[in-house]
């Protein structure tokens, strides 16, 4: 992926950025995991606030940004993490390195099957 960091007057941001791919827990799900609050900023589960449950697929931090050039990430996903119909949410945070200030920013991807169908075969007990 691709993180571009502005100002609001459009100056651009130079810093360190971390970013995280999670998935919202199914409720077979029984792991450690990470919430985010109502207002979509991400707190430990300890945290306090109307939240979700989300598991953490994939995560890197201390990416440079460069004023004009922004970062360049790659996270790869486990396939396990993955079922079609849900989403996923990547979180970028960008501290900027003069102010020592950071921002969040989340996004929702789709999770979608991309040349195959789910075939599943089913029988009775009886053979049927």
């Amino acid at each position: 992926g691709h993180l571009s960091a502005t100002y609001t007057y459009g100056e651009g941001v130079s810093g360190k950025a971390s970013f995280t791919v999670m998935r919202k827990l199914s409720s077979w799900d029984t792991v450690s995991v990470s919430r985010i609050s109502a207002q979509g900023d991400a707190a430990p589960s300890s945290g306090v606030g109307g939240s979700s449950d989300y598991l953490v697929l994939a995560s890197t931090s201390d990416v440079d940004v460069a004023v004009g050039g922004g970062a360049k990430f790659t996270l790869t996903v486990p396939r396990s993490g993955l079922s079609a119909g849900s989403s996923l949410l990547i979180e970028a945070s960008v501290i900027d390195i003069s102010t020592g200030e950071q921002q969040n920013s989340t996004l929702t991807l789709p999770v979608v099957y991309e040349g195959s169908d789910l075939n599943a075969h089913v029988e009775t007990v009886d053979g049927s």
